[in-house]
């Protein structure tokens, strides 16, 4: 094959395109059990549009219950350095009381820790020339790493804090990083936050990141949920934290105005 052979998903051989991905998760959409489920969330409290609140959203196929108390979560993992700062308030502007923060997402080239077993260029279902015939939500884990994770209580003003690196990108999802805020210990919200296109194109040209070759990445056009009420407010503006220097490093903040789900 040439660099410019044409393979099973639509791009250069090797490559599975946007158009590819895109292609699947409408054959998911169209199966009559799916269309069954996503009812039944829409009719849930938690996927019940609430009044001055954000969305919220399912934890997704790589959450892990116990993960490290702390500020930074990169354990040395490379990337651009990504400085973010949430205020949590319930719908009345108060700060949330006992309350905790866990953020977790892949790293530069697609890949969940506790879940480095798992093929960031493959989707979690199994696709036939017949369609998808199986979607797996909730894999086992296949190992004990806990990088790109972290919790933190809120403090006194409903403000927590966490350094990272900006994430990478997986088959069939726009870059984002998933958020849960727990009350109590109990799960009070859990969505899914998202970055702007403008730098998402410009880290996906940096190293690591331009390594992951393998897949093209969905812009944010293209990611089911920003295309669903509210969710264009769970994108975080970014500046970078020196500037004129963005290669340095970005840094954005965000009000949760949330509600129990």
């Amino acid at each position: 094959m040439t660099d410019t052979a044409e393979s099973s998903s639509g791009g250069p051989e090797g490559v599975k395109t946007v158009e590819h991905q895109v292609g699947l998760f409408r054959q998911y959409l169209s199966r009559g059990d799916v269309q069954e489920q996503m009812a039944r969330f829409l009719a849930s409290p938690g996927g019940t549009p609430v009044e001055g609140a954000l969305p919220q959203d399912v934890d997704g196929p790589y959450f892990v219950g116990q993960v490290p108390r702390r500020s930074d979560m990169t354990e040395g993992c490379p990337g651009l350095p990504l400085e973010l700062r949430f205020t949590v308030l319930d719908l009345a502007g108060k700060p949330l009381e006992d309350a905790t923060v866990t953020l977790w997402h892949c790293d530069p080239l697609g890949y969940y820790s506790g879940y480095l077993g798992m093929d960031p260029d493959e989707w979690v279902a199994t696709a036939t020339p017949e369609g998808v015939t199986a979607v797996e939500w909730d894999p086992p884990a296949t190992d004990d790493s806990r990088f790109l994770r972290g919790t933190q209580p809120l403090d006194e003003q409903g403000v927590v804090a966490f350094s990272t690196v900006y994430p990478g990108w997986y088959f069939g999802r726009a870059i984002h990083i998933h958020i849960k805020v727990q009350v109590g210990g109990e799960d009070f919200w859990t969505s899914q936050l998202y970055l702007p296109e403008e730098w998402n194109k410009f880290t996906e040209k940096l190293p690591p990141y331009n390594g992951h070759s393998t897949l093209e990445r969905l812009t944010n056009d293209y990611e089911p949920r920003l295309q669903m009420p509210g969710f264009r407010d769970m994108i975080v503006g970014l500046e970078p934290i020196t500037p004129g220097r963005p290669e340095l490093g970005l840094t954005g903040s965000l009000t949760l105005n949330i509600t129990r789900s």
